[in-house]
């Protein structure tokens, strides 16, 4: 148990910095993501053919999941305050704590 609990308080800081040099590359302007609103200088490369500038470093979201996005604000009405129920099929899951709220 004790093993376990020094194990949590060194992985736990040493993840977040992982997290930090991870993100470096990607700090700044040029790029904006719609499912997490954050910017980065640009985007990751992802897929099994590498397509560079795909994907959000931040949430994972890819351009499927950025144009997704776009079409549930610009043309539904499942962000407008009221509650609502929805059966969304495999739900990615970047979108599924947004979509929950």
């Amino acid at each position: 148990m004790k093993n376990k609990r020094l194990a949590e308080y060194v992985i736990q800081p040493l993840r977040q910095i992982r997290n930090v040099l991870r993100h470096l590359p990607y700090v700044g302007t040029g790029r904006f993501c719609p499912v997490c609103k954050k910017t980065s200088r640009k985007f990751g490369s992802a897929g099994i053919d590498k397509r560079e500038g795909a994907k959000c470093m931040y949430c994972g979201a890819v351009e499927r999941h950025r144009l997704i996005w776009l079409y549930f604000e610009k043309m539904t009405d499942l962000f407008d305050g009221r509650q609502k129920r929805m059966l969304h099929v495999a739900p990615e899951p970047n979108f599924e704590e947004r979509l929950r709220k």
